[in-house]
C-alpha cells in the first residue's frame, strides 16, 4: 500500500482565504480624508462610550483610524 497524502490540502479552501484576509481590514484613504473634514472630525472626537472597542471608544486617532486604550497611548503613536 501506499502512503496517504497529509500535507498541503488547504490551498483550495477559498473561504478561509478571504476570511483571513478581510479580517483586519481598515478604512481606506478615501475615508480617511473624508474623516479629516472639520464636521466629521468633531463627530468622530466626541463618540458615546462603547464597551466593545479599546478605551470605550474615547481615544481615537483620526489619521490612523484606529482606537487606543488611553490618552498616554494616544499620544506616544504619534
Amino acid at each position: 500500500m501506499t502512503r496517504v497524502r497529509r500535507k498541503r490540502m488547504h490551498c483550495n479552501n477559498k473561504e478561509l482565504h478571504h476570511k483571513y484576509k478581510t479580517k483586519r481590514r481598515t478604512k481606506d484613504l478615501d475615508q480617511i480624508e473624508a474623516d479629516l473634514l472639520p464636521e466629521n472630525k468633531q463627530r468622530l472626537l466626541a463618540q458615546p462610550e462603547d464597551e466593545d472597542l479599546p478605551g470605550l471608544g474615547q481615544h481615537y486617532c483620526i489619521e490612523c483610524a484606529k482606537y487606543y486604550i488611553d490618552d498616554r497611548t494616544l499620544a506616544e503613536h504619534c
